[in-house]
């Protein structure tokens, strides 16, 4: 790994890599935002040690161990599974989701046919964050036996209106949920198979 374009290579995948996997803690935008005058000129080495990888594979004499070859098919192998792990491939099947926008970011709740939930929570410069557990349902009302955002904003108990196609979230002081369609008290409905 003598070649200096072997060790921006490697320097450049590993960044980007580590950029990637951010994505599941607050976000890659808000951290391009915030670092952008580091990501630039490594997304530009990159960029560049790739044309010049596959340009040598093509028109030199190919190397069985051509240490770029690696370092790049390493970084595809991580985009590929950070992919798939964020795609619905290998999750259970949506029966509801709906969701909920405030003035700065909104929240996505999916409940799934094998009784999980995820929470996805984005916000202003990309900002995102996702949460996951298990929820039963009793009637109307959806349990969430795990939290499902980090506060207590969204209650371990919500009302399903399949009428006002709408989960409501806060509740009177008789105990009853409020079931008005007003500022951050419901999640609107885009799916509902739970009908």
């Amino acid at each position: 790994m003598k070649k200096p374009s072997n060790i921006l290579s490697l320097i450049s995948v590993l960044f980007l890599t580590t950029w990637l996997i951010s994505s599941f803690f607050g976000g890659m935008v808000l951290y391009a935002i915030m670092y952008w005058w580091i990501l630039l000129p490594v997304l530009v080495i990159y960029v560049i040690t790739l044309i010049k990888t596959i340009a040598d594979f093509f028109f030199e004499k190919p190397r069985i161990y051509h240490i770029r070859t690696f370092v790049h098919l390493y970084g595809l192998t991580i985009l590929t599974v950070a992919t798939l792990y964020d795609s619905e491939l290998f999750k259970s099947k949506k029966l509801l989701s709906a969701t909920l926008i405030d003035d700065l970011s909104s929240i996505s709740i999916n409940l799934r046919n094998d009784n999980t939930f995820d929470t996805h929570v984005s916000g202003m410069f990309g900002y995102s964050e996702e949460y996951r557990g298990k929820y039963e349902l009793k009637g109307d009302t959806i349990i969430f036996l795990n939290r499902p955002y980090e506060n207590n904003f969204i209650p371990d108990r919500v009302l399903i209106n399949h009428a006002d196609s709408a989960i409501y979230i806060n509740k009177l002081k008789n105990g009853e949920f409020d079931q008005t369609r007003s500022f951050v008290n419901y999640f609107r409905i885009d799916l509902n198979e739970l009908k």
